[in-house]
């Protein structure tokens, strides 16, 4: 389980035990577990969105490249005789 899903199952179950505790007339806590669940559901997004940013990023500076079948074999030759 990756970070963004765990503090988006964090969040939203922080939200519900609130709403819980909203009917048992723990009011402090239900604004505490509240806010908590907000706050996580939140950093879900700002993860989320770093990722898709580094991915576009990616996407715009590091095209993919088509290389002739002459530089691959280059390639793989320096990989198994390593670089001389």
């Amino acid at each position: 389980m990756n970070k963004r899903t765990f503090l988006t199952i964090l969040g939203y179950l922080s939200i519900v035990v609130s709403f819980f505790l909203l009917f048992t007339m723990y009011i402090p806590f239900f604004f505490l577990f509240f806010f908590f669940g907000l706050v996580s559901l939140a950093l879900s997004d700002i993860l989320k969105g770093q990722k898709e940013i580094l991915e576009y990023i990616h996407s715009q500076y590091n095209p993919p490249v088509e290389l002739s079948p002459e530089e691959k074999q280059r390639l793989k030759d320096k990989v198994v005789t390593g670089f001389q």
